[in-house]
């Protein structure tokens, strides 16, 4: 359900950006709560647009990546 809410809020630019940050931070984990995760796990647990605003949060191992409309992102 929220994979839909997420295609929904997000830019062609932003998915492009999570698409390239879970091949670079989630793919690689071993051990941890990220090992062996989906993309639709890993979008559906780890990943949100934010309440008012253009941005999408994505946890990947320690930290935190801000993904902007225009797909730049930021930790």
């Amino acid at each position: 359900m929220k994979i839909e809410h997420l295609k929904n809020a997000l830019t062609v630019e932003q998915a492009q950006s999570l698409k390239h940050i879970f091949s670079r931070h989630i793919v690689p984990a071993k051990a941890g709560p990220f090992a062996g995760l989906s993309v639709n796990d890993w979008l559906d647990y780890y990943v949100s647009p934010s309440v008012f605003g253009d941005t999408v949060w994505a946890v990947v191992p320690d930290m935190t990546i801000c993904i902007l409309e225009d797909g730049s992102h930021d930790t």
